[in-house]
C-alpha cells in the first residue's frame, strides 16, 4: 500500500501537529514494536516523521500505523485520517517495494459456523441493526439468542510472488464496537483447495459489563447508541509459521475464541494476516449476536 505525494505529505502534517518525538516513540513502542530512534537519526523532528512513514510504506505497514495513532488521539487525527484510510484501503495492493503484486492477497473470507447467518439486505450499512455509518463488505449475525457459538471464517488466501511467503500471525483488527441491550432481532488446470489449519484467536474482554447497560427498547435509535472506536489489533502469532509455495493458495479457519463471553453485540472488523512480506487486512465485517 502507498499514497500518492500529496496525500503522504498530509499524513506527515498530521502527525506533526499530534505528537512531539517522545510521544511518537512511546506510541511506536508499546502499539507498534518499533524503535524509532532505530529509524531515523541526527535529523529534526519533520524529518524523522517523514523518514518513518517511508519506513512503514516499505513494510506495507501504513495503514496499520493510521489506524494506531487515530485510536491513540482521536480527537486530533480522526477528521484527518478518515479519508486517508479510505485511500489505502481502497486502493490496489502493491509490494512492499512498491511495484508488482502485493505478497499476499486474501481471496475470500466467508462465515462458516452452522448457528450464524449472512445477511444480504443489510449491504450499505441499512436497518435499526446496524448503528455503524461505515459500510462493510459482509454482515453475519447469530440466528438465535441462545445458540451461543464462536463465528469461525474460513479464509482463503493466495501467495502473489515467485518465492515463500511466511506467515508469521493471523487475527483481527476490531475496528468498532457498540453495545445494545435487546431481546429481539433480524432475522487453467482446476484443483480443490481444502482447508489444512484451523486457528483460535482468543478475543479480549471488550463488552460493556450488563450492570452498566439499561434495557431499552428495540431497536434502539441509532443516536442513542453509543459507538466505539477501537482499532485494536488482535493475533495470534503461530508457533509454527505456514510457509505459503509461490503462486499458491492456502486455506484456513480462524475461530475468534471466546467472542460470546468478551465481545459487544456490534463489531465491525477485518481479518489480519501478518508476513515476513507484510501485511494482508480483508474488507470490512459486521457481526452481530444476542443478548
Amino acid at each position: 500500500m502507498e499514497l500518492a505525494g500529496e496525500d503522504l505529505g498530509r499524513f506527515q502534517q498530521a502527525i506533526l501537529g499530534a505528537y512531539n518525538k517522545p510521544a511518537l516513540e512511546q506510541l511506536l513502542r508499546i502499539k507498534m514494536n518499533i524503535r524509532l530512534d532505530e529509524l531515523v537519526k541526527d535529523a529534526g523532528f519533520r524529518d524523522v516523521v517523514f523518514g518513518l512513514l517511508k519506513y512503514l510504506e516499505s513494510k506495507a505497514r501504513l495503514i496499520e500505523f493510521l489506524r494506531v495513532a487515530r485510536a491513540d488521539n482521536p480527537a486530533k487525527l480522526r477528521q484527518e485520517l478518515d479519508e486517508l484510510e479510505q485511500k489505502l484501503a481502497s486502493a490496489s495492493p502493491t509490494s512492499a517495494s512498491g511495484c508488482g503484486p502485493a505478497p499476499l492477497t486474501i481471496t475470500r473470507v466467508r462465515i462458516d459456523s452452522p448457528h450464524w447467518e449472512t445477511h444480504r439486505a443489510l449491504a450499505g450499512g441499512a436497518g435499526p441493526a446496524y448503528p455503524f455509518d461505515e459500510p462493510c463488505a459482509q454482515y453475519h449475525s447469530l440466528r438465535a439468542h441462545l445458540e451461543l457459538q464462536n463465528p469461525l471464517f474460513d479464509v482463503l488466501v493466495t501467495n502473489n510472488l515467485d518465492r515463500n511467503v511466511l506467515v508469521l500471525s493471523v487475527g483481527v483488527i476490531v475496528v468498532s464496537t457498540a453495545d445494545t441491550l435487546s431481546s429481539y432481532g433480524v432475522g487453467g488446470q482446476t484443483f480443490r483447495v481444502t482447508r489444512e489449519d484451523h486457528f483460535a484467536v482468543p478475543m479480549p474482554r471488550l463488552r460493556t459489563p450488563p450492570g452498566e447497560m439499561r434495557p431499552s427498547a428495540f431497536p434502539m435509535d441509532k443516536e442513542d447508541i453509543k459507538i466505539e472506536r477501537r482499532d485494536a489489533l488482535v493475533l495470534l502469532e503461530l508457533a509454527d509459521p505456514v510457509a505459503i509455495p509461490p503462486q499458491q493458495p492456502y486455506r484456513f479457519g480462524l475461530e475468534l475464541k471466546d467472542y460470546i463471553d468478551n465481545m459487544p453485540n456490534h463489531v465491525t472488523a477485518r481479518i489480519v494476516i501478518e508476513t515476513d512480506q507484510g501485511r494482508a487486512d480483508s474488507e470490512l465485517f459486521y457481526l452481530f449476536i444476542y443478548y
